[in-house]
């Protein structure tokens, strides 16, 4: 029955202009999710290059924090691009725990920010 559901949501066309507020909000969290995908694997790169030598071991330390605290903000985007993308195109029946998700994750983001 779900697979039905998901076949003509796909087949439809989509009425974004119903809700403008919803479509600009989906896709704000969609440019931010992928904005913090790129800053965590610039990052990334960065804990490669400097854990190695033992000298740059604080240089370290603040490349993973931000790696870490990137994947969480990414993870607190999608889940709010998920509720507000159905908003938007006017779903029911996804993201039934999007908010709470986007909740958890962005005060994890919050705190690894701190650190």
């Amino acid at each position: 029955p779900q697979r039905e559901e998901i076949r003509k949501v796909i087949e439809q066309d989509f009425e974004w202009e119903d809700k403008p507020e919803a479509a600009l909000q989906c896709t704000i969290d969609v440019v931010q999710a992928v904005a913090y995908l790129g800053q965590g694997v610039a990052f990334f790169y960065k804990a490669l290059e400097f854990c190695p030598d033992p000298e740059e071991q604080t240089a370290c330390g603040v490349a993973v924090s931000i790696v870490l605290t990137s994947f969480a903000w990414i993870a607190s985007y999608l889940s709010l691009a998920a509720e507000s993308c159905k908003e938007a195109a006017q779903l029911d029946f996804i993201s039934t725990g999007a908010i709470c998700t986007a909740d958890i994750t962005g005060l994890i983001a919050n705190m690894l920010e701190i650190i």
